[in-house]
């Protein structure tokens, strides 16, 4: 009945503690409540008997402390399913968290890391909560997690015909490429298909290759679009003739 009587209460009656008392423990100062000298039972207001209190101990930071926006990073270890690929880059929310703690502490962290998200066979767009990863218990964040999302689309291989440029050409000379155009080979998401054209690509050769008597020119693509992987470059290499 007594204990009944105790939850119901809801007394609002305070301790008062003495911090002349607190234990020095490393960078913390700990508080024994059981072993203090202010009266537990009066705050209770009820005729009982004291057997244990959890937690026994209060404890206090007296480090010097600070707070700053870290940076968050997505962990992530995918393994796609075959023809499908990661089109966008993953958004974290928030992108910056509140990380408080010992100045010392802080200002060695430059970036907050969530733990590792390992996908397998993923073929779908990814929205979740992920964990950040404290390994310091003296160093506080200001959320436990972050909602992360990325877009996964599948892909579709196709090509397109170059012209070849010739650039650091400063001879009078006339100088004919064999070939003068090049196919490359790529792999694109099916809702960036209809943005890829010819326009998107340059591929080159170089008039300092020529200079240095090389008998093929490497072919470079020196503009390309970030949404394609390049399968092919065919040919890759070409040979040119010099009129005099």
């Amino acid at each position: 009945m007594k204990l009944l009587l105790i939850v119901f209460s809801k007394t609002n009656s305070e301790l008062s503690i003495d911090f002349n008392t607190l234990k020095t423990n490393a960078k913390s100062q700990a508080y024994s409540i059981s072993n203090g000298s202010f009266n537990l039972q009066k705050s209770i207001n009820f005729d009982v008997d004291v057997l244990k209190i959890r937690p026994d101990t209060l404890f206090f930071t007296t480090a010097n402390s600070n707070a700053r926006l870290i940076p968050v990073k997505f962990n992530l270890k995918t393994e796609m399913k075959q023809g499908y690929a990661i089109t966008s880059k993953p958004i974290v929310n928030p992108a910056y968290i509140s990380v408080s703690g010992d100045s010392s502490l802080i200002a060695k962290i430059d970036t907050v890391y969530t733990f590792q998200t390992t996908l397998k066979d993923v073929c779908k767009n990814f929205n979740a909560s992920v964990l950040l990863k404290n390994t310091n218990a003296n160093v506080h964040y200001n959320v436990k997690e972050v909602q992360v999302n990325f877009s996964v689309d599948r892909l579709t291989e196709a090509s397109v015909k170059l012209p070849i440029e010739l650039i650091n050409n400063n001879s009078i000379q006339t100088i004919k490429l064999l070939p003068s155009f090049v196919t490359v080979k790529y792999l694109v998401s099916m809702k960036d298909y209809d943005l890829i054209n010819v326009n998107s690509f340059k591929a080159t050769v170089s008039f300092n290759e020529i200079i240095d008597k090389q008998k093929t020119l490497q072919v470079e693509l020196i503009r390309k679009p970030s949404e394609v992987k390049i399968l092919e470059i065919k040919p890759s290499s070409i040979s040119y003739l010099i009129y005099k």
